[in-house]
């Protein structure tokens, strides 16, 4: 008997082990669907983007995965310490992987938000350069020579003008 009760006792903890690790979903899936992940403990991937926004009660980074975006909130400065790039204007930030509560609407922030718990960059973030085209190029110089052109146009008829 005794047996018997150790091993539904230890089953049940091997089960109730995997049913508390965080739930791993993308941010599309989160916010289609975000009454199902509500205060629940969730890993979610993504860029981060931005730059980190500082409270007085915390710190806030935010991180996007294709149209989709999110804010995360974490109290301990020292968890965003190994971020090196920050995604914006040529530059493509790290990819991190994201474990915490999801709040659909957090009583604290008055929004949907992830309150972190771990935080793990995946890969590290690049410069990017954006190379003009030709076409754009050229354009350009095109419209420049027009302008000019204008511009001393309308400065010889100002100055025939005015001798008049």
């Amino acid at each position: 008997m005794m047996k018997i009760f150790k091993l539904i006792f230890y089953l049940g903890i091997v089960f109730l082990s995997f049913n508390a690790q965080a739930q791993s979903v993308s941010l599309s899936e989160l916010f289609s669907r975000v009454g199902d992940f509500d205060a629940k403990e969730i890993e979610v991937y993504g860029e981060v983007i931005g730059s980190p926004l500082k409270s007085d009660k915390g710190i806030w980074i935010n991180i996007s995965s294709g149209n989709n975006h999110l804010g995360v909130f974490l109290i301990d400065e020292k968890k965003i310490k190994d971020i090196t790039h920050w995604g914006g204007y040529g530059q493509k930030g790290d990819f991190i992987k994201v474990k915490g509560t999801f709040n659909a609407n957090c009583p604290l922030h008055q929004t949907s938000d992830l309150h972190l718990n771990q935080l793990e960059i995946i890969s590290s973030g690049v410069k990017t350069y954006d190379l003009v085209s030709d076409l754009k190029r050229n354009l350009a110089i095109f419209l420049l020579l027009i302008c000019l052109t204008m511009s001393l146009i309308y400065f010889i008829k100002e100055r025939h003008r005015s001798k008049k």
